[in-house]
């Protein structure tokens, strides 16, 4: 299912309960049924990204990469109005995934070293 728009944010609740309802059903089927023994219950979805941490639409890695001239434009890793204030992470140049966050913090280090010696 997509990130969150306007007309699948009801569905996102419908969708919570099919999917936990069908993990419970796949395991019961392979001889292990946890479903009575459920003490506590963590659910994230796009809902959870969008009211945690205010990514766009609820999407994991900020703006959609779904076209070659996007990856261009990710947020810079160091702001443009605040000195000092650097980010990485799937949001930020150069993109999501663990290899992309990873470069992320690494050029968000050399920006930072870099600065540091001026």
């Amino acid at each position: 299912m997509p990130y969150i728009s306007e007309r699948n944010k009801d569905v996102w609740h419908n969708e919570i309960n099919r999917m936990k309802d069908s993990v419970l059903d796949k395991l019961r089927k392979i001889g292990i049924d946890v479903s009575n023994n459920i003490e506590v219950e963590k659910i994230n979805t796009p809902i959870t990204f969008l009211d945690h941490y205010s990514s766009n639409k609820g999407s994991i890695y900020g703006v959609s990469s779904n076209s070659r001239s996007m990856a261009f434009r990710r947020s810079p890793n160091r702001s443009r109005d605040i000195k000092g204030l650097y980010f990485a992470g799937g949001s930020v140049h150069p993109g999501g995934g663990i290899p992309l966050v990873l470069s992320s913090g690494k050029l968000s280090a050399e920006l930072i070293a870099e600065s540091a010696k001026q």
